[in-house]
């Protein structure tokens, strides 16, 4: 998956903040965030929640989001959303989602590291977005256009 941005400088480096974003977009996109969650729900990490409670709960989101006809595509739907349509656990669960995709995106990665600097163009790195995860691998370049162009290796 790739996504672009405008920007204009000759080589992007692995922790511009716009790298790191969009990067951080292509994983939230992927659902890795909602499945850090439910793996750390599962193992009981989470306090005052249960699998069966969560699941239930992002049920209830769903249909209320599908008949008002929104997506949760992004943090900014996140915080538009109207929640008073919502049951206990719809609440408990978005909240709970939400609070984490905030997070996810408000801290720094905790490794980043570029791999290849050898391309005049392109930058390969490498980085680890959560504590117990295994590094990603991605590239940044910029287009002719001038526009930042990120590629996660899937």
């Amino acid at each position: 998956m790739a996504i672009f941005f405008t920007a204009c400088s000759t080589k992007p480096k692995c922790d511009d903040d716009e790298v790191v974003k969009l990067v951080k977009d292509i994983v939230y996109e992927s659902g890795a965030v909602g499945d850090k969650l439910s793996a750390a729900i599962m193992q009981g990490q989470i306090p005052n929640i249960t699998m069966d409670q969560y699941t239930r709960g992002l049920i209830n989101v769903g249909e209320v989001a599908q008949k008002s006809n929104i997506t949760l595509n992004s943090y900014e739907d996140f915080k538009k959303f109207d929640v008073s349509k919502l049951n206990e656990n719809g609440l408990k669960s978005f909240n709970l989602l939400k609070d984490t995709i905030k997070n996810f995106y408000k801290t720094k990665p905790y490794t980043t590291m570029t791999t290849d600097d050898s391309d005049p163009k392109i930058t390969y790195c490498k980085a680890k977005l959560f504590k117990d995860a295994n590094t990603l691998e991605y590239s940044a370049q910029y287009t002719n256009d001038g526009k930042l162009y990120v590629e996660v290796a899937r």
